[in-house]
């Protein structure tokens, strides 16, 4: 809880606002300058956890790092944005500093099967091909190692271009998946509140159906609880798009 008010009446009423973060406030506020040296990406999450005085959950891939900086930006900066660029998600949760792949959140069967029927009046959808792309060229000079990566992957005219470091082709590879993927999250959005159903939380999937081309499986990025009139629920949801996964070349080679 970090900020409450009173507000006259009668009745008086009492407003709290509360964030799920580490009560360690340095969390989100200390900037650092820290090197990481041959370390996993779970390792140094152990590191961040630590400081901020909670436990880690780590649900992802093995990701091993040769060395990455974390210059003037805080451990809640650095470290989501070290995630993101392995394809995985962070998240505060239950006390917990959590890791996951959304990928194997996707991959779930939907808990709920909702129709128009279940959605108060209001909802909207989206749909976008802006910032769409169906393939990813991926090019980057290391130049410790005198090596220079290429990976490509997925196919047709509306390609993403991407050179973020890697210290191997390995490395690489993941970073251009996990850079396309990235890029193509929410083409399709929906917004809807419905009565409250119990069970539903942000990583869950669902499945509208009846609304045509609108129909399929949807991820859940948020939800929001609305306690007055009846308790109801906010969904925020987007469509599980297909992923690539694969690489159609992959090539290390001489600077």
């Amino acid at each position: 809880m970090d900020d409450f008010s009173f507000n006259g009446g009668p009745p008086i009423r009492l407003s709290l606002e509360a964030l799920a973060i580490p009560t360690d406030s340095s969390f989100k506020t200390t900037e650092r300058t820290i090197t990481y040296e041959d370390a996993t990406l779970q390792e140094i999450g152990q590191e961040v956890a630590d400081r901020a005085g909670i436990a880690l959950f780590y649900e992802a891939d093995a990701v091993a790092i040769k060395k990455v900086e974390q210059t003037n930006q805080t451990d809640c900066d650095f470290y989501s944005k070290l995630v993101e660029e392995y394809g995985f998600q962070l998240k505060i949760y239950d006390n917990k500093l959590v890791v996951f792949s959304e990928a194997t959140y996707e991959a779930k069967p939907a808990k709920v099967t909702l129709t128009e029927a279940d959605f108060e009046p209001g909802w909207s959808f989206n749909t976008t091909l802006q910032g769409i792309y169906t393939g990813v060229k991926y090019q980057y000079t290391n130049s410790e190692k005198n090596k220079t990566y290429t990976v490509e992957a997925g196919k047709g005219s509306r390609i993403l271009t991407c050179n973020d470091a890697a210290d191997n082709l390995a490395e690489a590879t993941t970073v251009a998946l996990a850079a396309i993927n990235k890029a193509n999250r929410g083409t399709t959005t929906m917004s809807l509140t419905l009565k409250a159903t119990l069970g539903l939380i942000a990583t869950d999937c669902v499945e509208i159906s009846g609304l045509g081309r609108l129909d399929g499986k949807y991820y859940i990025d948020k939800v929001t609880h609305n306690i007055g009139s009846g308790y109801k629920m906010g969904l925020e949801l987007r469509k599980v798009e297909e992923r690539i996964t694969s690489v159609t070349k992959a090539v290390e080679s001489a600077a």
